[in-house]
């Protein structure tokens, strides 16, 4: 055993797996492993993680058939031997006290999970990088529980790279390895929910790396996972009755995942209109069976949790189907003129209703009654 297990997928990262590899390698804890899974790679990244671990004696590697980063994670952790489990991607980058800092605060206070500050870094079409740092909203809290600060299920973020995780907390948690697209949403709300104290680290410790017009940014079949992403964690929810206490925060969760592309559906994109309506079609129906009032949550009245930007979110249904037909036949400058009027049109109506209907409370009575 160690204290430590750092797992790190690996597929087809052979420009930026050395740095991270050398940014693990530099970690300040004395007692950790790093378990290195290459998930089929047809690069040179096989090679690269061959040379650190005929270096390095606590760097182990393990190849297997390509089938997906859950997999490749799942697979990890089980050959891991470490007290407590992280995730880092293989094209990131950490500090040297990434585990060192997590590590000692999970023991000092008995936390199941402890979550460290992180920073957005995108690498430019020009070889810039532009960081943005990503402070969580329960960053004053130095131990919490989920029951005690409900809203930060909404504050949860995606990935299990910035988490440090007890062991035996993952037993009852793996990646779900039906899913191909934001897979990280269910496993972080699942853990945060099940540990039953979360502690927190005031310090940058993880960089994330993303690449300006990476593949997430574009329109996939692999979109339509998000349903079935948001139906696993749902059923699990409400196993374990953690729905009932989080109603209102689950169903503004489901809401801002399942519509956190809808600002793409209205892009000019002739190839893709079929599927656009599609996932449209997929993710309204979702909402509609699980949750039949979620336009009158509180949090979504008060545009909680709403990011810059996602006004396409906040539209009706026939709204977005009518602007996903129009880009379809409209010449593109034509549209852009049009999509342009329509959004200061809209922004000006949720003003107005904001002003008309205030609604504020938390309390379940009165969110009854307005339903």
């Amino acid at each position: 055993m160690c204290k430590v297990s750092v797992i790190v997928p690996v597929y087809n990262t052979e420009k930026y797996l050395r740095a991270c590899l050398n940014s693990l390698a530099a970690q300040t804890l004395k007692d950790f492993e790093v378990i290195i899974v290459n998930d089929g790679s047809t690069d040179d990244s096989l090679s690269i993680a061959e040379e650190f671990a005929a270096y390095h004696s606590n760097f182990k590697l393990f190849s297997i058939e390509n089938n997906g980063v859950s997999h490749a994670r799942n697979y990890g952790a089980e050959m891991s031997h470490g007290d407590y489990l992280a995730f880092v991607d293989s094209d990131d980058e950490v500090e040297p006290d990434y585990c060192k800092a997590m590590y000692e605060k999970a023991v000092r206070d008995g936390n199941d999970v402890v979550i460290c500050w992180h920073e957005w870094i995108l690498r430019t079409f020009d070889g810039a990088l532009q960081k943005k740092p990503m402070i969580n909203t329960f960053r004053e809290k130095d131990n919490f529980r989920l029951e005690d600060y409900p809203s930060f299920v909404l504050a949860v973020n995606d990935g299990p790279w910035n988490k440090l995780v007890k062991r035996e907390l993952f037993s009852l948690v793996h990646f779900s390895e039906q899913i191909r697209y934001g897979e990280d949403h269910q496993f972080s709300v699942k853990v945060c929910c099940l540990a039953e104290q979360i502690g927190t680290v005031k310090q940058i410790l993880y960089h994330y790396f993303r690449i300006h017009g990476d593949a997430t940014a574009r329109i996939s079949p692999k979109w339509l996972d998000v349903v079935l992403n948001m139906e696993q964690l749902l059923n699990f929810l409400r196993q374990k009755r953690f729905e009932e206490r989080f109603y209102s925060e689950v169903e503004q969760f489901c809401f801002l995942h399942m519509t956190a592309d809808y600002n793409r559906l209205v892009e000019k994109d002739d190839n893709t209109w079929k599927l656009r309506l599609l996932f449209l079609g997929k993710t309204q129906a979702c909402l509609r069976k699980n949750f039949p009032h979620w336009r009158k949550n509180h949090y979504y009245i008060e545009k909680k949790y709403a990011m810059p930007g996602k006004d396409a979110r906040f539209y009706r249904r026939w709204h977005l189907q009518l602007l996903i037909i129009m880009s379809r036949f409209l010449p593109a400058a034509v549209y852009r003129q049009i999509l342009r009027v329509d959004r200061k049109v809209m922004r000006a109506g949720r003003r107005l209703s904001r002003k008309l209907y205030p609604f504020t409370t938390n309390c379940k009575k009165c969110r009854d009654r307005k339903m």
